[in-house]
């Protein structure tokens, strides 16, 4: 696996996530075997940010991934990423991307999903998990407690195995974060906004522990050739 070493903490290696323009304002990528939230409201582009970092880590860093997801069906996912000119069918039989439709395994309860989970990041020897959503995932939780008690022995299990770990987060606005943000090492949040006469989508990291990253909001493009962000 690639990596790059940030200048601010040179013993902490990074994951380039490939999206054009984002590298570079967070000091060369994600940290290895951390943390790290994809927060906004519907229609941000949140899966297909992760989707697009998916297929890039898997084809360009040659590293397992698992891309888990609770929302949609896998067939729908594929489906929609073709549309920005991501093919992930070839990384699947290449056995370097698994995806986790689990809607069909729903009856397991939390603990039977984070096992069938690891179960599947060995088979590949996945280093990447991505969750869409961990909203949806933890939404079987009943209580603020059971919610800490769970995102903990998750956080502190994948840590343990050096498995970075990125999230998506259905919030309405910043204000909206709760206990995942706290937990997580980088919230990146994005939100529709409207300028003129359209909606614009925009970004900003709100946090990223260890990194000198940029503290400003950032346009969002989606185009037929993938996800970028706009340094103006």
């Amino acid at each position: 696996m690639e990596k790059v070493i940030s200048p601010n903490r040179r013993n902490s290696p990074k994951i380039k996530t490939g999206i054009r323009g984002l590298d570079g304002i967070i000091e060369g990528g994600l940290s290895s075997g951390s943390f790290h939230i994809i927060a906004g409201g519907p229609g941000t582009g949140k899966t297909m940010f992760c989707g697009q970092i998916a297929y890039n880590v898997a084809k360009n860093l040659d590293t397992g991934v698992v891309f888990v997801t609770f929302e949609e069906t896998t067939e729908f996912l594929v489906r929609n990423l073709k549309y920005i000119g991501i093919d992930l069918v070839p990384l699947y039989k290449a056995n370097k991307l698994r995806l986790l439709d689990l809607y069909t395994i729903r009856g397991e309860g939390l603990e039977g999903l984070f096992s069938h989970m690891l179960e599947t990041i060995d088979e590949i020897n996945a280093r990447v998990l991505i969750l869409d959503s961990l909203t949806a995932f933890l939404a079987a939780c009943k209580t603020d407690f059971e919610v800490r008690t769970f995102m903990k022995k998750i956080d502190q299990r994948l840590r343990e195995q050096d498995i970075t770990t990125i999230a998506t987060l259905s919030v309405r606005d910043r204000e909206s974060l709760g206990l995942e943000s706290f937990i997580a090492d980088s919230v990146l949040f994005f939100e529709n906004k409207m300028q003129e006469t359209n909606f614009v989508t925009r970004f900003a990291v709100l946090k990223m522990r260890g990194t000198d990253h940029s503290r400003r909001f950032h346009r969002v493009l989606l185009t037929s050739e993938g996800v970028s962000i706009s340094s103006n």
